[in-house]
C-alpha cells in the first residue's frame, strides 16, 4: 500500500461526526459486499444519499464516500466493492468484522429525487447503480 493520501482533507462539515456499529456483513458477489452498519443515531435518509466513513489505509486516515442502499431507523447498508489495488477504502472496508466500529458523517443527498412527478425514468449502471437502488421503491409511494 503506498502511504499517500487519495484523497484532499474533508472540509470540517464533511467530516466522520458520529459513529456506527458493523452488524452484518453478506457477500452479494465475490467483489462486491453489502455492510450492514447501527449508526449512534437515526436519520432521515433519502434515495440517493450517501455517507463518508472515516478509513485507515498504510496507517493514514482518510476519507471514502458509500452510497445508502437501504436505511431503517438507525440501520444503514451500504455496499462496497473490494479494489485489487485498493490503497485504503476497499481494502479496509472489506476487513471490517461484525461488532468493529467506523466513523461515519451523517447521510447526505447529493442526487435527490423529486417526488410526485407523473412518470419517472431511472438509469444507472456499474457502481453508479448504488445512488438511486431504493429510488423505485420511493416514487411508487
Amino acid at each position: 500500500m503506498s502511504g499517500a493520501s487519495l484523497t484532499a482533507a474533508a472540509p470540517a462539515s464533511d467530516q466522520p461526526r458520529g459513529s456506527a456499529g458493523v452488524t452484518a456483513l453478506r457477500d452479494l458477489s465475490p467483489t462486491i459486499r453489502e455492510i450492514t452498519l447501527r449508526a449512534d443515531r437515526a436519520f432521515a435518509c433519502p434515495p440517493g444519499s450517501h455517507i463518508r466513513v472515516a478509513v485507515n489505509g498504510a496507517g493514514r486516515e482518510d476519507y471514502r464516500s458509500y452510497s445508502v442502499v437501504e436505511q431503517a431507523g438507525d440501520l444503514l447498508r451500504i455496499a462496497v466493492k473490494r479494489q485489487p489495488l485498493s490503497r485504503g477504502g476497499s481494502a479496509f472496508m472489506w476487513r471490517l468484522q461484525p461488532g468493529d466500529t467506523v466513523r461515519m458523517t451523517p447521510p447526505r443527498c447529493d442526487f435527490p429525487l423529486t417526488l410526485g412527478a407523473p412518470h419517472y425514468l431511472l438509469l444507472a449502471g456499474g457502481v453508479g447503480i448504488t445512488p438511486p437502488n431504493n429510488a423505485p421503491s420511493a416514487a411508487r409511494r
